[in-house]
């Protein structure tokens, strides 16, 4: 783990644990790390003033923003809840005397308060989630995805060609089998599941309204089942039969940030089918990828304007490299997808904000009313190829690291190790001056 590489180099690393499994994992590796419930407890056990002078400054609205919609909270309960964790950050920064502030995205509460307050108290900041390639990491001081750097980079005038055809031709090599659901449970998180699933079994989730089951029982059960069956199922490892024509709709999660704070258009997946359906070119078909982790959340089969649309295909699983090679064209509200479709030079249409959006290399639609023009002209349209491979090597070799922050390698993570580091010295630097 990264723990261990940071404190070989004499950093004092803490860790802060939002479940009791994961503070199980971190204890597996030594670390000890307290839960947020007991933090919380310590420090902020009840509601809270939030009209006090504690937190001037602080728009608890705007950082509750993406559990308030993940979660269908009321504004109130979602402010407070907020305060709770600014209130808590602040006590437990100040206490360790922190430096650097880590967490994994930037929308979540969790997350949005943490970075708050980190800037309140003139805190270095690092925003990591998985890189949009196997094996990278995107470590970001502004936040992740379409709210990173990556959004602002000017694309580099001169790139190493063959450096990165070599990246992108391994990249498609590996994906012929890697990018094949083949499941979405191992066995040993079945059990594990079904408990989360119909189980409110833990008291904290009780009482603090983000932390509840978002999902109703009974599509719980339904997708736990159609997962399992799924998992079970050889269907998809081969590839379909598809129709000589088509646009490939990649789905993505329901309550991602992507989806709930990026995509401005449209963010509910049954409905963006349908607007892709209706604005197909003529002879056309719409060939449709649910995601690994929500197959058996919509119930496509009860809605007649989908169950009975001709140019509908709709796969569970499948190989999504073998679809894009395929496809005439990608429409995405700003799936990862739309990156591994560039690397084939695919026309990509996105409808949501996304990182590689604005560049020229993708249509981009403001306007749902722009869609069917969009499709029209994606399908005979191909990206600059210059501008792509341009915007591939910013994002492969200048911005994402190589690593994983699970199971680190000394020699790829020596790099995010440095950023850490060099992070922490400029906010020791400021604090001296």
């Amino acid at each position: 783990m990264l723990h261990s590489l940071l404190e070989a180099k004499g950093t004092r690393v803490l860790h802060i644990a939002f479940s009791k499994s994961a503070q199980k994992e971190l204890a597996k590796a030594g670390v000890e790390a307290p839960l947020l419930e007991s933090l919380m407890t310590r420090f902020a056990p009840r509601e809270v003033k939030i009209e006090g002078p504690e937190f001037e400054g602080y728009d608890l609205e705007e950082l509750a923003y993406y559990d308030l919609r993940r979660y269908h909270l009321k504004k109130e309960e979602a402010k407070d809840l907020a305060a709770r964790f600014v209130k808590t950050y602040e006590a437990y920064f100040r206490e360790e005397e922190v430096d650097v502030v880590m967490a994994l995205g930037d929308k979540p509460l969790y997350a949005a308060t943490a970075f708050a307050v980190a800037e309140k108290l003139s805190l270095a900041k690092l925003h990591f989630e998985p890189g949009n390639f196997a094996g990278t990491m995107a470590l970001d001081p502004r936040g992740v995805n379409y709210s990173g750097f990556i959004s602002h980079l000017p694309l580099p005038e001169e790139i190493d060609r063959t450096k990165l055809e070599n990246f992108i031709d391994e990249f498609h090599a590996g994906g012929k089998t890697r990018k094949v659901d083949r499941g979405l449970f191992h066995p040993y998180q079945i059990a594990g599941k079904m408990v989360d699933y119909l189980g409110e079994l833990h008291p904290f989730r009780k009482r603090h309204p983000a932390l509840r089951r978002r999902t109703p029982t009974t599509q719980a059960v339904r997708m736990f089942f159609a997962k399992l069956a799924n998992t079970i199922s050889r269907r998809g490892l081969q590839e379909p039969e598809l129709p000589e024509k088509f646009i490939f709709l990649p789905l993505q999660v329901h309550d991602d940030v992507q989806v709930l704070v990026h995509s401005p258009l449209v963010w509910d997946m049954r409905e963006l089918v349908k607007v892709c359906l209706g604005a197909l070119p003529p002879g056309y078909s719409l060939v449709v990828k649910e995601h690994p982790a929500e197959v058996g959340r919509y119930s496509f089969s009860t809605d007649a304007e989908i169950s009975q649309a001709e140019k509908l295909i709709l796969l569970p699983k499948a190989n999504v490299y073998a679809l894009i090679r395929k496809a005439e064209a990608v429409v995405t509200l700003n799936s990862t997808v739309g990156v591994e479709a560039l690397t084939f030079y695919k026309p990509v249409v996105t409808l949501g904000n996304a990182l590689y959006g604005g560049r020229g290399i993708t249509i981009d639609v403001t306007s749902l009313d722009e869609l069917s023009q969009a499709l029209a002209r994606a399908v005979d349209w191909r990206p600059d190829k210059e501008l792509v491979d341009k915007f591939l090597y910013l994002l492969i070799f200048q911005y994402l690291y190589r690593g994983d922050f699970h199971q680190p390698q000394a020699e790829v993570s020596e790099p995010i190790v440095e950023a850490i580091l060099n992070a922490a010295r400029k906010r020791q630097d400021c604090s001296e001056d």
